[in-house]
């Protein structure tokens, strides 16, 4: 799906809604007009992205007049109102359902009620209180092991003479304990009171622990692709990515982690993002994410607080397909010779540069190919299809399955210009 996909299931959805409810029908070039308001009511940052990839219709639409901004400021706030009122609506539902239970903490003056079904804390107070300011401000929410970010999903709401906080918790693997509490000043000051309390089953929890305890350990079976700095190590399996940390505390798990893939197949996608899942049980981290269908090049991963890198790991899944390109191409005359040595071999590229130091493939390459009047920009980092190793560079670069009338190949600086080019 694209937004043009979009826009095409939305022109059916109305038609078929004004053939169901009897409207009168709407000429085509009204209902595009509508479609383009609509999307134009969330034309700004804080709003759907959508507008972004607004597709052109296929006739001439009149400027945004007076009528349309209104009319778009119009669906924006009933849009937002119903978002609101439907996310409000669900957690004060929530919350009522949790409060005909048995409260799992009563202190300070507060009820704290759990569900693991619907992974939701709530903590309600009464009577609230006077004055009309958030009484909440200083409750926090923590998990113990293993840990998982929470996240307060309100602001606080009266219900009559009650006050109420909810915090969500992420994921779906069990949380064995929980400890609340409330802060006397600001938050890391003084603790008011504090509290501990089963969340997840102890059955749940064992069975999660013992799937995890095998999953790192097939992890761990597989040989390390890297070892960045903070003594984690990479490890792959047919299914997915693995950083592993033997001990690991719950420093180690700070900041923020990252994980990008570069396909093998340049016209797939440039790269991919991946999300991690962080897992810590009996002092062993274990960081995992999927692989995803196609064929993957490079793998590239961090663990960034602030502005601080705090390791950084870039591997490739197929080196040995690098030393047997090289294999095949050294013996023989380049296509091209260069500052790299381009080889044309089959339905791919081969660069070679040889001695070769990691500044020799810090700059951009560029490739561009050119089918008749189409052109193709492949242009790649040599990280995403490189490798150095024993003072050699190569990189692999896939060749789109067509004829091919000219290939333009080299390296760039952005905001300098082209170091050098060649044409095969």
């Amino acid at each position: 799906w694209n937004e043009a996909g979009h826009m095409v299931a939305a022109h059916c959805l109305y038609r078929f809604l004004e053939s169901r409810w009897g409207f009168a029908r709407a000429p085509d070039e009204a209902l595009a007009q509508a479609r383009h308001v609509y999307y134009r009511a969330f034309a700004d940052a804080a709003g759907w992205p959508g507008h972004r990839f607004m597709p052109s219709a296929p006739w001439a639409l009149p400027a945004p007049g007076p009528l349309d901004a209104d009319e778009a400021a119009r669906i924006r706030a009933k849009h937002l109102a119903l978002k609101k009122t439907e996310e409000d609506g669900q957690r004060h539902r929530i919350v009522r359902e949790m409060r005909r239970e048995e409260t799992v903490v009563r202190k300070g003056g507060w009820a704290v009620y759990a569900s693991p079904q619907h992974r939701v804390v709530a903590f309600v107070k009464s009577p609230c209180g006077k004055g009309g300011n958030d009484p909440a401000g200083r409750l926090f929410l923590h998990t113990l092991d293993p840990q998982f970010r929470l996240k307060r999903i309100s602001a606080f709401w009266r219900e009559g003479r009650d006050c109420v906080v909810a915090y969500r918790v992420k994921g779906r693997s069990p949380v064995f304990k929980l400890r609340a509490g409330e802060w006397r000043g600001r938050p890391g000051g003084a603790v008011w009171w504090e509290a501990e309390f089963p969340f997840d089953s102890a059955e749940k929890y064992a069975a999660e622990t013992a799937a995890y305890r095998r999953e790192y350990e097939a992890f761990a079976e597989a040989p390390p692709r890297a070892r960045p700095l903070g003594n984690w190590s990479a490890h792959v399996l047919d299914h997915g990515v693995g950083f592993l940390k033997d001990p690991c505390e719950s420093g180690d798990l700070r900041g923020r982690f990252s994980l990008r893939m570069y396909l093998a197949d340049p016209i797939l996608s440039r790269n991919m993002y991946s999300r991690f899942a962080v897992v810590r049980v009996d002092g062993r981290c274990l960081l995992r994410a999927p692989l995803p269908p196609w064929a993957v090049a490079t793998v590239w991963a961090r663990q960034k607080e602030g502005e601080a890198v705090l390791w950084e790991a870039t591997f490739h899944l197929d080196v040995e397909r690098h030393r047997r390109a090289w294999a095949a191409v050294r013996s023989k005359a380049p296509t091209v010779r260069g500052p790299f040595d381009v080889h044309r071999r089959g339905a791919e590229l081969v660069y070679v540069r040889e001695p070769c130091e990691e500044r020799d493939a810090a700059a951009r390459f560029f490739l561009h190919v050119r089918a008749g009047a189409a052109r193709t920009n492949l242009d790649f980092d040599f990280e995403q299809r490189g490798v150095l190793t024993d003072g050699r560079c190569v990189a692999l670069a896939p060749l789109p399955e067509q004829d091919i009338d000219r290939i333009r190949t080299g390296q760039f600086v952005a905001g300098e210009g082209e170091l050098w080019s060649v044409e095969l």
